[in-house]
């Protein structure tokens, strides 16, 4: 699946552990129980040539598959990154109603949907009918329970912010205002986000691009250094973790650091669902301006149609990647692109990666060859630490940078979990170790703390207690979903040492009152007693 990667002797060892801050209290724990979780879509550039699969320069034909997906994961609402046409106008009629209209069916499922401009459709008279095409982003209708909404002066319709339960939703227009002039907005309406929630800031053009040289600032990556600090300082003084655009057709995600290197963002650059796909830039536009560079690339596919699937539940966050490939199985040469011209007859999307965060998790950056052992974590009195593994991944971006990981951590208080009479701790998640499209990680040793009480010999030695995870609903051991391996169960003994994992060897240490297993797979791990049956 990373067919446009090129393989790579593995880079000598980095790693960078960052911690983030812990969001916790009142406020936080009522959020978390009270919530039930839901999820939101992201789509990109929507620009199409011809008739076939489209319609007045919009990709109508591509928009209707994306929306049977979104319908069928029941989205709240969809949030589209510019570049809603090809032409404005087209050449027959205005191609801003065209893409209201294929909207309909989402309105029709009760999903809302919230665009952006982009730079196809940044004329004044491309503003005004945006605005009376979506009316939604002033408030008046299809909000479908979006709430508290507002704009800027500058850009009132165009640059808009709104609430969803316990997140907010900024989206920012730069062809009306230049960003530096809706600052004031920004700042204030971040920070009165939901109370112990969620922020997510949308724009056409990102922070650093992969092809494209221009960005929400400027021509390049170094312009107006100002006010990208600024920015960029509002972002971390609300907690806002992700940052989406388009512009690039191409999926990309990266840490980019502000021009002080105080700040860094996650940003996602949106798989594209438009007739070209573009190559990115050899050198890449962060390399060709900034010293030292500002961007760690983490993932990258080229030459898909995508979609985001965006689970909020309580303080935690889950992204889920899914593309499909309606071109040739070749990559454009670099700064180049590759078009087509109609869509094949299956288009079929599957999930290629899934990432995310916790407020009451922590973040660490493991370079190629790094070890896994920076990752610990803590919550109440359970603990998390992976021991042993190394990233062993070779894969580069396809302008030449090694991929790092982002290995991210978060918690589920055991009593509101799912049969949390079977377990014996808090419940650990842990995003970011797969490379893209892969099924499984690495092998690394994972240890957590467990509550000894109670707990007699006969229950600790018969192999059922142990370091498990959640499938389908109920809890089995953790090494039961290891990818290849074989189950072994060593009892009561220390963890096994680096150099000495086998992949599914399980046990408990008493003395230190500690579960472990070797597994090769993210997802939620608790100490527990593995379930008979689905509950």
């Amino acid at each position: 699946m990373n067919r446009h990667f090129t393989s790579i002797r593995r880079s000598r060892q980095f790693l960078i552990a960052v911690t983030w801050g812990l969001f916790l209290g009142a406020v936080f724990y009522a959020v978390s129980a009270s919530a039930e979780p839901w999820r939101f879509g992201v789509m990109g550039d929507t620009q199409w040539k011809g008739d076939a699969d489209g319609r007045n320069s919009v990709a109508t034909g591509v928009i209707e598959k994306l929306n049977a997906e979104f319908i069928a994961a029941k989205v709240k609402f969809v949030i589209q990154v510019g570049d809603l046409v090809d032409q404005y106008p087209s050449k027959t009629s205005n191609s801003m109603d065209t893409r209201a209209e294929a909207a309909q069916p989402l309105y029709a499922a009760g999903i809302g949907f919230f665009p952006l401009r982009g730079n196809h459709e940044k004329q004044p008279e491309a503003a005004a009918r945006f605005v009376q095409d979506f009316p939604q982003t002033q408030g008046a209708v299809n909000r479908f329970g979006a709430v508290n909404f507002s704009s800027p002066g500058q850009a009132n319709g165009l640059s808009y912010a709104f609430d969803y339960q316990n997140a907010r939703f900024v989206l920012l227009d730069q062809f009306a205002a230049p960003i530096k002039d809706q600052q004031t907005w920004i700042g204030p309406i971040l920070k009165a986000k939901p109370p112990g929630g969620h922020a997510f800031v949308f724009a056409h053009k990102g922070l650093i691009t992969e092809r494209h040289k221009d960005t929400l600032f400027g021509k390049d990556p170094a312009d107006d250094p100002e006010a990208q600090n600024a920015f960029m300082r509002s972002l971390h003084e609300a907690g806002v973790r992700y940052f989406f655009g388009g512009h690039d057709h191409l999926h990309h995600r990266a840490l980019v650091k502000s021009p002080n290197r105080l700040f860094q963002i996650h940003a996602i650059v949106c798989a594209g669902n438009s007739f070209k796909f573009y190559g990115p830039a050899v050198p890449p536009p962060d390399l060709q301006v900034n010293r030292p560079p500002r961007e760690t690339p983490l993932a990258q596919e080229l030459n898909t149609l995508g979609y985001y699937l965006v689970t909020i539940d309580g303080p935690r966050v889950t992204v889920d990647y899914y593309s499909a490939s309606p071109t040739v199985d070749r990559a454009p040469p670099a700064c180049g692109s590759l078009t087509i011209k109609k869509l094949p007859e299956n288009v079929t999307f599957v999930k290629k990666e899934s990432f995310g965060y916790s407020l009451n998790g922590r973040q660490f950056l493991v370079g190629q060859g790094g070890s896994y052992g920076v990752v610990a974590d803590r919550f109440g009195s359970t603990s998390a630490r992976i021991l042993s593994g190394v990233n062993g991944s070779v894969f580069k971006d396809g302008s030449g940078r090694p991929l790092c990981k982002e290995i991210t951590t978060g918690w589920t208080v055991r009593s509101e979990s799912a049969h949390s009479d079977a377990l014996r701790s808090d419940v650990f998640h842990l995003w970011g170790m797969n490379d893209l499209g892969a099924d499984h990680t690495d092998p690394f040793v994972l240890q957590m703390g467990y509550d000894t009480r109670g707990l007699t010999d006969e229950e600790l030695d018969g192999g059922a207690f142990g370091l498990c995870t959640n499938a389908d609903g109920r809890w089995i051991l953790a090494v039961e979903a290891n990818v290849g391996g074989k189950k072994c169960f060593v009892g009561n003994r220390p963890a096994v040492t680096a150099g000495r994992e086998t992949l599914g060897m399980y046990g408990y240490d008493s003395a230190a009152g500690t579960v472990w297993a070797v597994v090769n797979y993210p997802g939620r791990f608790a100490a527990g007693k593995k379930l008979a049956a689905a509950g």
